[in-house]
């Protein structure tokens, strides 16, 4: 039976590592670890880049202060002063995208394991 969209790329020891986990062959089920860390990569990702694009998306580095220009109501004379304010930049969206990456490369480390069942007809 053909499997969709799965690419597997011929790398001896890790061909090697597949089938110590795996038995003969690869089960088509992921298991929960697996699936768990995928997911959660997807999510950190997704977050990060939701975060970043309604804060502003800077495209520079994150700052926690920001200028902002006020005038005197004296003088009249208009001045900057800073207001403190978190604005992720770029470096935000790159550490979260590279955690989320990964952990999404420590799914394909886990092993598929199935979870033994019982036979009850052997123990009669």
């Amino acid at each position: 039976m053909p499997r969709r969209g799965l690419i597997i790329i011929h790398f001896p020891p890790l061909a090697e590592a597949r089938r110590k986990c795996y038995g003969s062959a690869l089960t088509e089920a992921f298991a929960d670890m697996k699936t768990i860390s995928r997911v959660l990569a997807v999510l950190l990702a997704a977050g990060a880049l939701a975060a970043w694009l309604a804060t502003g998306a800077s495209h520079g580095w994150t700052k926690t202060s920001v200028p902002v220009r006020q005038t005197d109501a004296v003088t009249g004379i208009e001045g900057i002063t800073y207001e403190s304010r978190f604005v992720p930049g770029v470096d935000f969206l790159g550490g979260a995208l590279l955690a989320s990456a990964l952990l999404a490369g420590l799914s394909l480390l886990l092993c598929n394991r199935s979870k033994p069942t019982a036979n009850t007809s052997q123990n009669l």
